[in-house]
């Protein structure tokens, strides 16, 4: 799961000073140990510091074990930026979410970093399964597929793979929804 707060500094120099911080190995282990005391459920993976100028967009990432801890996330990295404070007192706290953690949008950050426990699933239909029960063929299915899912989304603007499937938020609302999950969450997927 991840959590990342912008923050601001006064001038550039102390926000790459701050970024060279955050990427030593002392660093890391220092918000690493802040960070994990918060819960015995939360390990902290790895620190993504992002400049935008005087900002620094700082993505947390960790793991949370059985449940989806955000809500975990937000207060480990909470005591990481107090503790990050410490070392640069000129820093400013912007907001604990900057929108680089993504949580509720969809965005292609997720797709190449990763958000969250991600699923690889594969299934086989056989001719007789596509015939009898979604009463079409392969050749049908592929089709479909291509000229829908692919061309149409491309056409549509939709950005990348997020918009290249058959509607599965539908499948993952219903599942959400009879489960008591956020419902918000969906686009996440």
């Amino acid at each position: 799961m991840t959590r990342a707060p912008v923050v601001w500094f006064p001038s550039i120099i102390d926000s790459v000073k701050c970024i060279a911080w955050i990427d030593s190995d002392e660093g890391f282990q220092i918000l690493k140990s802040a960070f994990d005391k918060t819960s015995a459920h939360v390990n902290l993976l790895s620190v993504f510091a992002c400049p935008a100028g005087r900002y620094i967009h700082i993505r947390f990432a960790a793991r949370t074990g059985d449940a989806m801890g955000m809500n975990m996330v937000s207060k480990a990295t909470d005591s990481a930026l107090h503790c990050l404070q410490k070392y640069f007192s000129n820093m400013q706290v912007i907001s604990l979410s900057g929108n680089m953690c993504t949580d509720k949008k969809p965005a292609t950050i997720n797709t190449i970093l990763g958000r969250g426990k991600s699923v690889i699933a594969e299934a086989h239909l056989s001719a007789d399964v596509l015939a009898q029960v979604l009463h079409t063929n392969a050749q049908r299915l592929a089709r479909l597929t291509h000229s829908k899912n692919w061309i149409g989304s491309a056409m549509a603007g939709c950005p990348g793979m997020m918009g290249c499937n058959a509607h599965a938020a539908n499948i993952i609302a219903g599942m959400f929804a009879a489960t008591g999950q956020d419902l918000a969450q969906v686009c996440s997927v």
